[in-house]
């Protein structure tokens, strides 16, 4: 514990460097977030370091760097923003609305005048270089999270415990949770949803291991992207969870798979560059090369979601001993793997002949990896199973995501993706009735014999929106 808290000290020290040695303009600091993969792993260690350092407590560390010290590290490396007065504003606007509505709330008795007016005060102090402009503002958050922590238990624990309601029910709003979260929906129901399972305490995972693991996968998504982003994989694990718990999967599998499908899920999509695999292999994309041309995206995300929990503090499967951590690592490849659109036909005709021939059983290792990949790759697939406005929702985003990939094609001066092409688009009606009928219903239905799901619900809401497709084709009323 010596060596490990002395180590700590002194990466925490180099953390300090490292702030103190931030670039005051907005070009510079622009150039050191946009310096590859290099900054984004010293960030997430940084983060990590500091998260080892507060789990040490006051005691070990007020010699050296003070709690609220590490809460301005945290946020400052944290908000990887251009140095922009706007940006700067937005959060100190950010900050004086926090502070105004709690002091208005309920419970704004709790929060003195002089606190009030102190805190006020400390926002609106000029300064002169940038730099010094973002650190007040981040300190100006970190503060009033402080403050509002006494009050309420923790800064905005109330809100997102409120909007998680349902989260284990089907067609749960996702998108909601995201605008609430402030950009964390995916660490927040991924954590929700392994606290229900009580897969944390049956297999010894520490909670802060899982938490920074979780903040890496998120930052590690592309948030340029309309559909492949965190939302989506939050949007994912939820659905996943739900499930397990449509039927009797949630018993027959074993923890561990459980656990390796629901970190699969969080993890499927991480780093998605917004381009299919058919656009990185005819591109002769470095991705590609590096996989072989072989489901590169799969195996990226699936290498992503490994390289994050090499970062200090991060990694989730150290709990396991050494069979069972590799148990995990070929479920997780295997999960993932089996989301490539290239196995879907594969996947469905493998699992109907073994229903044909003697059953499908979760005792098989095989059935089991067999079912749960496919059971990711329909949580994957899944929007056209919810509710018809849920779903627009999100063809919506993933249509726009397509036709951005066909502008790339078109300006590499490769062939248009059908359907991709904003010039020569398809009708919507006819594009996704054709997903519905030939990718997502033989899909579900697949599982649904397995008798270890059940899928009704979602049959029956394809179904509808299969009938909604066609009567906006009859009408002419393409959306």
């Amino acid at each position: 514990m010596e060596r490990t808290r002395r180590s700590s000290l002194a990466k925490a020290k180099s953390v300090l460097h490292r702030l103190n040695s931030q670039p005051t303009t907005a070009k510079e600091y622009d150039m050191v977030v946009r310096d590859g993969e290099s900054h984004e792993s010293a960030r997430l260690e940084s983060l990590a370091i500091i998260r080892q350092l507060k789990a040490l407590g006051r005691e070990d560390i007020g010699s050296v760097i003070t709690f609220e010290e590490l809460d301005l590290i945290e946020a400052t490396i944290q908000i990887s923003v251009k140095l922009s007065n706007s940006h700067i504003l937005a959060m100190q606007t950010t900050a004086e609305k926090t502070l105004d509505s709690l002091k208005k709330s309920d419970k704004g008795y709790l929060l003195d005048d002089e606190m009030y007016n102190s805190l006020k005060s400390f926002m609106t102090v000029t300064v002169e270089t940038p730099k010094e402009k973002f650190q007040r503002a981040v300190k100006a958050i970190s503060l009033i999270a402080r403050s509002v922590s006494p009050l309420f238990g923790a800064a905005g624990s109330e809100l997102p415990n409120y909007c998680l309601e349902g989260v284990t029910r089907w067609g749960f709003d996702v998108i909601d949770v995201e605008k609430r979260t402030n950009g964390q929906s995916l660490v927040w129901v991924c954590e929700t949803l392994m606290a229900k399972s009580g897969l944390l305490e049956h297999l010894e995972i520490d909670e802060s291991t899982l938490h920074c693991w979780l903040l890496g996968v998120n930052e590690a998504y592309l948030t340029t992207n309309p559909y492949h982003n965190s939302v989506h994989g939050a949007d994912v694990c939820q659905t996943l969870f739900c499930l397990l718990q449509s039927g009797s999967m949630m018993h027959s599998l074993s923890n561990k798979s459980k656990f390796a499908l629901l970190l699969s899920s969080v993890a499927h999509d991480v780093a998605h560059p917004g381009y299919n695999n058919n656009f990185l292999v005819n591109s002769n994309d470095p991705t590609a090369i590096t996989y072989h041309y072989d489901s590169p995206l799969e195996h990226m995300h699936s290498a992503k979601a490994f390289e994050i929990m090499r970062m200090p503090g991060c990694d989730v499967l150290s709990f396991f001993d050494g069979e069972n951590m590799k148990d995990v690592r070929a479920m997780i490849v295997s999960n993932i793997l089996a989301t490539d659109m290239e196995s879907h036909f594969g996947s469905i005709s493998n699992l109907n002949q073994r229903l044909a021939s003697t059953g499908v059983s979760m005792n098989n290792e095989n059935d089991a990896n067999l079912v749960a990949g496919m059971m990711l790759h329909a949580a994957d697939v899944s929007n056209p199973a919810k509710k018809w406005e849920y779903y627009r929702k999100w063809s919506e985003l993933v249509m726009s995501e397509f036709y951005r990939q066909g502008d790339k094609e078109r300006e590499l001066g490769m062939k248009v993706t059908k359907g991709y092409d904003r010039m020569n688009k398809i009708p919507q009606s006819k594009f996704q009735n054709g997903f519905l009928a030939f990718i997502v219903q033989p899909l579900y239905q697949a599982l649904h014999k397995s008798e270890y799901l059940n899928l009704n619900v979602q049959l029956e809401q394809i179904n509808d929106n299969l009938s909604s497709w066609e009567k906006i084709a009859e009408n002419g009323e393409e959306v």
